[in-house]
């Protein structure tokens, strides 16, 4: 509809941007440019950072926490920090700390909760809440990636989780050489 009102005969937006009442490409989240032309980030990706604005993806070994670590986690909180090891590599995460909020008698962690995939199927997590991720546990991803996904639904007194990452070779065929 904006096309014929502002005198243009084609869509000139790319990567599923539109026209729009300005009169010029209203681009979706991950591209940039003045038609869209420009892909900075997945539009998956860019969707979830738009909205979660401490979501984040880590390609480097070191520590993760929860925001504020030690501090208690203050205020209603969601983000996703996905974890990816280099090629032929997986991710090992190994705890230094967790507390957060009891498991309710119904078996949720309804209002504070860690939920860890250890790779990029969706369908397969787990989810921690109170002490239930000891000192020194290890987590290690299937693959290259292993997702973490924390929610925090009111503000209480716990100070969350604190890692390390490394990254430790695969051992399948592919990586090894071996058939």
């Amino acid at each position: 509809v904006y096309l014929r009102k502002c005198g243009v005969a084609t869509d000139p937006c790319k990567n599923n941007g539109y026209y729009g009442p300005s009169c010029k490409c209203e681009c979706p989240p991950g591209t940039s440019g003045t038609y869209c032309e420009t892909l900075t980030q997945g539009y998956l990706q860019a969707l979830v950072s738009s909205t979660r604005p401490r979501t984040r993806t880590i390609t480097t070994a070191g520590t993760v926490t929860s925001t504020g670590y030690p501090s208690p986690v203050a205020a209603i909180d969601e983000y996703i920090q996905m974890i990816i090891a280099p090629a032929c590599k997986k991710v090992r995460l190994t705890f230094s700390a967790f507390k957060l909020y009891q498991r309710y008698t119904d078996n949720t962690c309804l209002p504070q909760q860690l939920t860890i995939r250890k790779n990029v199927d969706l369908t397969i997590s787990s989810t921690y809440c109170a002490s239930e991720i000891a000192v020194n546990q290890v987590f290690e991803s299937e693959g290259t990636t292993m997702i973490l996904h924390f929610k925090s639904l009111i503000t209480l007194p716990y100070p969350g989780y604190s890692a390390t990452i490394t990254f430790v070779p695969q051992t399948t065929a592919a990586c090894t050489g071996r058939k």
